[in-house]
């Protein structure tokens, strides 16, 4: 929730086969409100049949996507950056862990490392 009230961007790793089950019908409408409060989001998310119909609406919901195959990326979490802030969130069924951490030196290392992230991911574009 904490992200909607975001000032900046939002960049995300993700994994949205674990979101879109743990949270199916919270998920949508977060889009919906993400997106009414103008906030774009950039996203790396491991290659599925979920991530890839989830990419073809990025316009309609004001991301950008990148997918990367799971033998690259295989993960249960989710990570957001913005603003001064890092949330993070364990997606493993038998977790419930979350926490964000406000803090511009993490924030902006977290940011350097997503955006070395994003670039790295178009070499796996093609494939």
């Amino acid at each position: 929730e904490d992200t909607l009230t975001s000032k900046t961007d939002i960049l995300a790793i993700a994994s949205l086969d674990d979101t879109e089950t743990k949270f199916p019908d919270y998920v949508p409408k977060y889009y919906k409100r993400r997106k009414a409060a103008g906030i774009l989001i950039k996203a790396i998310f491991p290659d599925s049949k979920i991530a890839r119909k989830r990419q073809k609406e990025d316009h309609a919901e004001l991301r950008e996507s990148r997918l990367l195959p799971r033998d690259v990326i295989d993960f249960h979490i989710e990570l957001n950056i913005y603003e001064d802030k890092v949330a993070i969130i364990s997606l493993n069924p038998e977790e419930n862990i979350g926490v964000v951490i406000e803090s511009a030196v993490y924030a902006e290392t977290s940011r350097t490392i997503f955006n070395l992230s994003w670039l790295g991911a178009t070499s796996f574009i093609a494939r």
